[in-house]
């Protein structure tokens, strides 16, 4: 019988995507194995058709390392223009095994980094996982010390960073809430998102609206790079935070706008939010695996579970907070700017934005309500763990957060030398 999937994506206009799926195929997964196989076709119409681009696609399959696991660590499949092909893979792959809790995370990962990218592509990599790596103490670790072939996961996310590749961890919960900062961590050093999902349908949704907006964001990225190498001619020791608010300002000023994954209305939580994630970003994975190791599972849990809470009184103070402290930002901004041209060492405390991330639009958005933007042919947003939506608005200060810390990596890779 002939199938009615196209054989190849449609391809439309300049823009380049280069989508690839991490996927957990262990026992547990099946429900998001199924999702992805049976909206494959629909997630790259609606890709195609509204960012007016051709699109290419890739997918990891990983369970685990022998004796947790004897069926396979990893599968990869590297990017065809072929949905069918893509169909086709999803559809012969299969939840089954696991052994202990920990999977092969840092090999799947290490696979995602070796994949045939494209170098002027958007890139992005929606990883869907519900365990940890081996290492931080899950139950019945059978590789307590990491992965068997000496995989670093921390190490790996910077190359990954370096690639300009963009992970969005599909978290699924409440099973990975233990391990939530870590993934929160690995989102950010990658300058991709967390996303938390509670049931698989919520995986449609997120696919298209992360791709869409990182696709947005792509037209940013060789002016913060070219930021960054001007600011490193001076000798002088960038500060994310202060080189984020100056972007974020000029960005608004310009009235530039972007696409944005939001859930219940808001931004979604970043690493910034977790002062555990942020350690963790800038820790080596020894150091990782000796924190989780010295901290029970039932409080990583519980503070998991308590970084998805938003309380409206709170969320109202902090956002008057986050006001106040652009504010105050704000007065520092025309001596950095100058700074960027004369290139002289200036000293400006911006400490009181230190951790500062806007968990929704952009302020400048608060006046003018962004424009929901949903796709030709319209599905259920709302999920169990709540509405995912994808905005039209001004640059926010997480997304800029997220192009500088990608962008910091990358040229650090690049010119280690300069470190």
């Amino acid at each position: 019988m002939a199938s009615f999937y196209p054989t190849k994506i449609a391809k439309k206009g300049e823009a380049k995507l280069d989508l690839a799926f991490g996927l957990d195929c262990t026992s547990s997964m099946d429900p998001y194995i199924s999702e992805a196989r049976d909206n494959i076709v629909q997630i790259v119409n609606e890709i195609v058709q509204s960012e007016n681009c051709d699109v290419r696609l890739a997918l990891v399959e990983y369970r685990d390392h022998p004796p947790a696991d004897e069926s396979f660590i990893t599968k990869v499949h590297d990017f065809t223009e072929s949905v069918g092909t893509m169909k086709k893979w999803l559809r012969e792959s299969y939840a089954a095994g696991g052994g202990d809790i920990p999977e092969a995370v840092a090999d799947a990962l290490n696979d995602v980094l070796n994949l045939s990218w494209r170098k002027e592509a958007t890139k992005i990599c929606v990883f869907i996982t519900d365990a940890p790596p081996h290492g931080l103490g899950g139950y019945r670790d059978k590789f307590p010390e990491g992965c068997p072939l000496g995989l670093d996961p921390m190490e790996i996310s910077k190359q990954i960073a370096a690639k300009g590749i963009a992970i969005y961890m599909a978290g699924c919960e409440p099973s990975i809430l233990a391990y939530k900062d870590f993934y929160l961590a690995v989102a950010h050093i990658t300058g991709g998102q967390y996303v938390p999902l509670e049931e698989a349908r919520g995986l449609v949704k997120i696919i298209i609206y992360g791709a869409r907006e990182e696709m947005s964001l792509k037209k940013f990225e060789c002016e913060v790079e070219k930021e960054i190498v001007e600011l490193k001619a001076t000798r002088r020791v960038i500060n994310e935070d202060e080189l984020s608010t100056i972007l974020h300002k000029r960005w608004e000023t310009r009235g530039e706008t972007t696409k944005q994954l939001t859930l219940n209305q808001r931004g979604l939580a970043t690493a910034k939010s977790s002062a555990t994630a942020m350690d963790i970003t800038k820790m080596g994975f020894d150091a990782v695996k000796t924190l989780y190791k010295t901290t029970t599972p039932s409080t990583r849990k519980a503070r998991g579970a308590a970084e998805n809470q938003t309380d409206p009184k709170n969320q109202k103070e902090g956002d008057e907070d986050m006001k106040a402290k652009i504010a105050m930002a704000t007065t520092a901004l025309a001596d950095l700017q100058t700074v960027s041209k004369t290139r002289a060492p200036i000293n400006v405390d911006l400490s009181g934005i230190t951790g500062a991330v806007d968990s929704g639009p952009a302020l400048s958005e608060q006046n003018n309500p962004p424009t929901a933007v949903d796709s030709v042919n319209p599905i259920s947003m709302r999920t169990k763990g709540g509405e995912y939506q994808c905005i039209d608005g001004g640059v926010t200060l997480s997304q800029t957060m997220r192009l500088v810390q990608k962008s910091m990596i990358k040229m650090t890779k690049l010119n280690p030398d300069e470190q």
